[in-house]
Parts: structure tokens; sequence; C-alpha cells
């Protein structure tokens, strides 16, 4: 079994066939709508798993590999992201993409990962045409083993009933469920009990306590106006059954409800950095945005939020943030000790170090700069 997304990669390759969820590409794209329509035959894969285009493969030679360092149509990220911003999908839900780089056989490949997730189908609402290759707007394009739908054909009936299905979550596990219905948040009405239940579905519920005796302080806390900690638990339940349990706080005084973020450390030589981060498509990060605001709308909530997202990461997926781990033990010289103006005003905090605590509110945004750096160079 594959231990790493490497490994996963060299699997695919070594069996010398494409299937429903991986595609072998010989150099990069020259034309953009044959990018496009393979990357949302990818999104609207039918087998529940990221999709994967390999490129530098070349199965016309034994499938050999390729170079692609010097590739002038190869593209990152972030390029890849520019490309998908301004097309017009339904619901202005784009798929979630990353390239990631991998060395294989002395030569570099590209893959291109297109996530796996519950917003299915994506599909067109305006027609996109590169040269002479159309993409039809409202046409569902999907892969039915190696095979992509063509781009004057539509999926069939069944294949997009499954898409469908897969966005409002039938047949999917609670917490998946719950993870859709989050999405959906206008549709969730409160009682007297200040308790949250999704109209369509009442037997899912949020009820959040305010834990009194919590008292803790947290980096991301530090640079709000009104620094002081209030803590809650907020319990997912399905009937009567407890399936999850988050802690969040109210930041700057209660004006923004956050849940709290995940901590990590990167550890090398006896060195250690600590940072806070969510994962997208997680449930924590569906649950916080559950309680956001609408950021467009400048108010004391979304200034609380921008504050809070200053010095909190938000990775694409768990395995990027593990090469930006990677990354940030090869830029130790970068964490250095902090001025006072470049850091946020901390008051006495009674059993805390607060020169500590200003250390690592500096460091926490060392590493969202070094995210910014690593999004830029692979």
């Amino acid at each position: 079994m594959h231990s790493t997304f490497e490994d996963k990669i060299f699997e695919l390759i070594q069996l010398k066939q494409e299937g429903e969820y991986w595609d072998f590409k010989r150099q990069w794209h020259e034309n953009k709508a044959d990018l496009l329509h393979d990357i949302i035959c990818m999104a609207n894969n039918l087998t529940d798993n990221d999709g994967y285009i390999i490129i530098g493969i070349d199965e016309e030679n034994d499938y050999s590999t390729r170079d692609v360092k010097f590739d002038e149509n190869r593209k990152n990220t972030q390029k890849i992201v520019d490309f998908l911003k301004d097309k017009k999908f339904a619901g202005d839900k784009r798929p979630t993409v990353y390239v990631q780089s991998i060395e294989w056989t002395e030569k570099f490949i590209d893959v291109i990962v297109i996530q796996n997730n519950m917003n299915t189908p994506y599909y067109l609402t305006g027609d996109y045409k590169d040269k002479e290759k159309l993409l039809r707007a409202n046409h569902i394009y999907t892969r039915i083993m190696d095979t992509n739908t063509p781009k004057n054909s539509n999926a069939d009936l069944d294949k997009v009933e499954y898409l469908w299905k897969k966005r409002f979550g039938i047949n999917k596990p609670e917490l998946e469920r719950m993870k859709v219905f989050l999405e959906d948040k206008n549709n969730w009405v409160q009682n007297e009990l200040d308790i949250k239940y999704y109209k369509y579905s009442p037997e899912f519920s949020i009820h959040r306590k305010f834990d009194r005796d919590s008292k803790g302080y947290e980096v991301y806390m530090l640079g709000q106006i009104n620094q002081t900690p209030y803590w809650y638990d907020v319990h997912l339940y399905y009937h009567s059954t407890l399936l999850l349990t988050k802690r969040a706080i109210g930041l700057d005084g209660g004006r923004c409800f956050m849940i709290a973020p995940n901590g990590a450390f990167v550890e090398k030589e006896r060195k250690s950095y600590f940072y806070y981060y969510f994962i997208k498509d997680s449930l924590e990060y569906k649950l916080n945005e559950f309680y956001s605001c609408d950021t467009r709308i400048l108010s004391e909530e979304s200034w609380s939020r921008q504050n809070f997202y200053d010095v909190v990461l938000l990775f694409n997926s768990e395995y990027e943030r593990e090469k930006f781990n990677e990354y940030v033990l090869t830029q130790q010289d970068r964490f250095v000790p902090y001025t006072d103006d470049e850091v946020p005003f901390i008051s006495d905090l009674p059993g805390y170090n607060v020169n500590e605590l200003k250390q690592q509110w500096f460091d926490a945004r060392t590493f969202k700069i070094l995210l910014e750096e690593f999004r830029n160079i692979y």
C-alpha cells in the first residue's frame, strides 16, 4: 500500500494504464479548453477519490518519463487557480485544484490534483472556447473508466443523478451529510433554546454552550482590540446522538465567533515552531464558515475574522501542509526575534509570559508569509 502521495502516483504510473480518477499527459496542455475539460471531468469522477492529471508520462513510449521542467505551458498552483477564477461555473462553485511536482527517474513530472468534495456536478453556465476547441454551457462532463465525456456530449443520466446525490449527501455517513448541510447555512433555523437545526433535515442540529470555566489565551486572540477569551463547546447532533464536539471562541469581546483551529509543530534539531491551521473541506473549516459573516461587508466582525486569519493558516489539503512543513525547515533563519513595532499590544496577563506570546504571534505571521512564498514556488 502507498504511504505517501509520491508512492501513490508511482503506483499509478507503474500500472501503465489510465483509470477512473487518473490520466497521463506527455506534456502540459497547449489548449486551455482541453485543460479545463480534463479538470472538470476529474472533478466529476465517479469514484469518490481525488483526481490526478499526471503530466510528463509518455503513453506511446511505454509510459516513459518526459521532464516537464522547461515546458513552456507549465503552470503552478496559483496559475491554475487564476485560470479557473473567471470561468462561469454553476453556483460559482469551482473545483479545488493544486499542482504538485515530483522527481521520478531523475526527471520532473507534475500532478494536477483535483480534490474530491461534494460540490458535484461541476459544469459551466457559459460556453468556453479556445481556438477551435469548445466546452458547452450546461453540459455535465465526467469520466468513465479511462475516457472523458466528449466535449460535445453530456454524461449519461444515471451518472448525472449520482453526482447530484453526492452533492446532497444522500447515502453518506451522518458527518458527511452534516458537512453538506453546513454549506447551506441560510436554511438553518434557530429555536428558542439557542439550538440550530437544518430545516429540511431537522434531525441534524448544532448546540452551542458557553464554557464559563475556561479562561486560557491563544495567540490568535491577541490581534483583537478586546483580547478577553470567551470559550464555547459546539456539539453536532444527529437525532439524540452526539456526532462531534468542537471547541470555539468568541473573539473581540464576542463580536466574532470562530471554531478553534488545529495546532501543529515543525521540529528540527531541538528547535520547534508552532502554527495554527485549518484544512479546506474539513468539517472544522466548514463549521467555521457556517458561523462567518459576509467578509465583503466592512464590519467589526469581518475585521476580527481578518485578524484571526492573519495568524491562522488555511491549507488546500493535508498533503500540502506536509510539503509546507518541509519547506519551513529550509527557512529556519526567517524565525527571528520580534521588535515592539511588529507585534500587537498585549497587557499583562496573569500566569503568562507576555514576551513569549508576542514572539509566538510574530512567528505565526512569519508562517503566513512563508505559505504565500511556498505557493508561488510550488
